[in-house]
């Protein structure tokens, strides 16, 4: 009986050792916890020492938790410090990834409540390498579309900016008018309203005209014509690529030699399909000249302005210069001989003559002139439009008197008449410029030099009647 009473009195020992052991264990100071050191109570103790330390150490805890609670209490009851005075260091975080070596945990020594940083911003890492200020942490977190100041050098607005600005200017019927315009009206309505008008008013041809060439195709004119014997320059609507085609497969070919150059000269155009065709035709073959103003009747006077300002331009050089019409036939080895005939002429215009032609005053009329813009009875003497030939020396002086005068939109009269005569231009009567329709005789072909109203088909009928070297003529 007495041993099995010693045998429970020391369990009862044992089991009251463990549980004081693992009270002591969970009611460890934080203070204790927080340094890392946690007091082991033995198993040897016994138990009154056992008692003692277990109730020292609550008394601890209880002491502990109360201080730790009125701090907590004191520090959300203090507004938190304004993080934005200038003396107040940045707080670092850490923008680099999660280092893959381990993490070594370390113990840190805790602070006292009033020396803690205020909590403006909670980062949690570990291993931290790498540093960057809160602007830049937010910067990478929410994208801002930043406005940057405009340096001196930078300032000044593109080209594009500075043309939105400016006012629109008002639309002049020669001028290709703009695109809204072209937009909202059939290809040519918005000039042709106003074109009888500006046609028949006071305006000098400077107020209308734009010099330059949207396609100048310079290289019709290797070194300015200095080896040209002839240049011809055939006036066509952006449309008549037929017209245009048939004269390069036959009379056009004479372009091809080294002393001849041939181009055709157009205005500009607001129909999209037309332009595209165009500019597809002249990057095929190098031979369209295309001018700022808006092609139509009305500005065949701009049309041959901007002739003499291209040659006066890119082939001041040649000798001869031919100006004419896509319905026009040319016999151009006839028109060679013409030329070395007259090799050593000066000033002159030779073509067929008009003399004493009187204005049309009917307004009714296509060729309707006003007496504000020409007042004289009889027009000066001039070659008729569809053809006429010219010697060089006298593009210069007939490009600024054009400018100069009263525009008219009868461009034989005014460019061959009326500016010619102010400047004493010589023109004289050639009966080899036929200027008109005719028997297509080939004897008729092969003695005259220009034939008017040549329809496609026809040019290649008379072409060969040209060639075929078989008809005798007297």
């Amino acid at each position: 009986m007495l041993c099995r009473v010693r045998m429970f009195y020391s369990l009862m020992l044992g089991l009251t050792g463990f549980t004081l052991m693992l009270c002591s264990f969970f009611y460890a100071s934080p203070a204790a916890m927080r340094e890392g050191t946690l007091e082991v109570i033995e198993l040897n103790q016994t138990m009154p020492q056992a008692a003692a330390v277990l109730q020292a150490q609550s008394q601890t805890s209880a002491g502990s938790a109360e201080a730790s609670s009125e701090n907590i209490k004191k520090e959300l009851s203090e507004p938190a410090p304004d993080t934005n005075k200038p003396n107040q260091e940045p707080i670092s975080v850490s923008d680099s990834a999660v280092p893959e070596s381990p993490v070594e945990v370390k113990t840190a020594e805790v602070l006292p409540a009033e020396e803690l940083p205020p909590p403006v911003v909670l980062v949690t890492a570990t291993n931290i390498t790498s540093k960057a200020t809160t602007d830049e942490l937010e910067a990478k977190s929410e994208p801002v579309v930043m406005v940057a100041a405009a340096s001196p050098e930078s300032s000044a607005p593109s080209a594009a900016t500075v043309a939105a600005s400016k006012p629109a200017k008002e639309s002049v019927i020669q001028k290709i008018p703009p695109q809204s315009a072209a937009a909202s009206a059939p290809s040519g309505a918005a000039s042709a309203s106003s074109a009888s008008s500006s046609s028949s008013s006071v305006v000098a041809t400077r107020d209308l005209y734009e010099g330059g060439h949207d396609l100048p195709n310079a290289e019709l004119c290797p070194e300015f014509g200095a080896g040209l014997r002839l240049l011809i320059l055939i006036t066509t609507a952006p449309a008549h690529a037929e017209a245009r085609k048939a004269i390069r497969l036959t009379w056009g070919t004479y372009g091809h030699r080294k002393d001849m150059a041939v181009g055709f000269l157009v205005g500009g155009v607001n129909d999209e399909k037309v332009r595209s065709a165009l500019y597809s035709e002249s990057e095929l073959y190098g031979d369209i000249i295309q001018s700022h103003f808006f092609d139509s009747y009305d500005n065949l006077t701009l049309k041959t302005v901007s002739a003499l300002e291209w040659i006066d331009t890119y082939c001041y050089q040649v000798k001869f210069i031919l100006k004419t019409d896509d319905d026009m036939f040319i016999n151009v080895p006839r028109l060679l001989q013409f030329v070395d005939k007259h090799a050593n002429d000066k000033r002159s215009i030779y073509g067929r003559l008009a003399k004493k032609w009187k204005p049309i005053r009917n307004k009714k009329s296509k060729y309707y002139v006003s007496k504000e813009q020409y007042k004289q009875v009889l027009f000066p003497d001039f070659t008729t439009g569809p053809a006429y030939l010219m010697t060089s020396d006298v593009v210069h002086e007939l490009y600024v008197g054009a400018l100069n005068l009263t525009y008219l939109k009868l461009e034989d009269v005014y460019t061959t008449g009326i500016v010619a005569q102010q400047l004493k231009i010589r023109r004289l009567h050639a009966p080899e410029f036929l200027n008109k329709r005719m028997n297509w005789h080939a004897c008729h072909v092969i003695k005259g030099i220009s034939f008017h109203m040549v329809k496609y088909h026809e040019q290649f009928d008379l072409w060969k009647k040209l060639q075929d070297g078989k008809t005798k003529c007297k």
